[in-house]
């Protein structure tokens, strides 16, 4: 019995521990801050606007498919998105917003970054992480299919290399959990 006890802890590491998922209500609340700035317009406050941004197969990273789940999770995923303006794929989600540094109302990157390392860190509570894709433009411009996880390196790094720095800046956010989102 003496052996049981002393080794009675030691393979509880293995065990699977229940995650619970998120749901669309926390992930609201943590990104309150940044959707209560009216200097940015995003797809959580209705806000309509133009815009070239990441495409859905770069966010998502989907890939063509004739499987009739995918289109299950395509028509469910479509209902989640028109009840919470996410776009939602299995265990990711994403939104559309977009900002100004040289027009009115500005809002300088900086600010911009404050408030998402905020939305950052109130997220890590929930175990999800965020990351970034950017647009730029309106009628003309480009978007980059690439995945940034530092907001501000991401701007350094596109926008300011760019020949049109002054361009409104289109950034899809995307929020993954390990455990999904209900």
């Amino acid at each position: 019995m003496k052996n049981i006890k002393t080794y009675e802890g030691f393979f509880d590491f293995l065990k699977k521990k229940e995650k619970k998922a998120v749901s669309f209500d926390d992930v609201m609340e943590c990104l309150y801050d940044l959707t209560d700035e009216h200097r940015i317009q995003n797809e959580l406050n209705g806000d309509r606007f133009d815009g070239i941004f990441a495409g859905e197969d770069y966010v998502f990273k989907k890939r063509p498919s004739l499987s009739l789940d995918d289109d299950h999770d395509a028509f469910m995923n479509d209902e989640l998105y028109r009840d919470k303006h996410f776009r939602v794929r299995k265990n990711a989600i994403a939104f559309e917003m977009i900002y100004s540094d040289y027009n009115d109302p500005k809002i300088s990157d900086a600010e911009v970054n404050e408030l998402l390392l905020d939305c950052k860190s109130k997220l890590e509570i929930y175990d999800c992480e965020i990351s970034y894709f950017i647009g730029w433009g309106r009628d003309e411009g480009s978007s980059s299919d690439k995945e940034w996880t530092d907001f501000m390196r991401m701007i350094d790094k596109t926008i300011k290399r760019s020949s049109f720095p002054q361009r409104p800046r289109n950034i899809t956010v995307k929020i993954t959990s390990p455990s999904g989102f209900n």
